[in-house]
């Protein structure tokens, strides 16, 4: 999924980010925080990737959360959402596969503990 927003970064040296890319880069190793969100219409399947492996894969809904029984008359106002900490190794590219519908909205924020 190419990334083409990006709200806050305090230290662009240590997380690597380009408008349109698929991916963000940890330059330093070590103990990070990722959650993400996504919203569609249909119930996605998101999938982190670490070094083009997956890591963390969700599907359905978030463990703990109750399913909505019908679509809301406001649209997607509920998504897919996991918070997860991850180890990664110096320059560990970080990349997001989302199977849902083709316009859906997601992001990711990914913080160095």
């Amino acid at each position: 999924m190419p990334w083409n927003v990006q709200a806050l970064n305090t230290d662009p040296g240590a997380l690597g980010w380009e408008r349109d890319a698929g991916q963000v880069v940890a330059a330093q190793a070590g103990l990070y925080e990722v959650a993400f969100g996504f919203f569609s219409a249909k119930r996605p399947i998101v999938r982190l990737l670490v070094n083009g492996e997956p890591a963390v894969v969700v599907a359905g809904s978030t463990p703990g959360r109750t399913t909505p029984p019908a679509p809301h008359s406001a649209g997607n106002v509920a998504g897919l959402t996991a918070i997860d900490f991850l180890s990664l190794p110096a320059g560990a590219k970080i990349a997001v596969m989302f199977q849902g519908e083709e316009r859906g909205e997601g992001f990711m924020a990914l913080r160095k503990l």
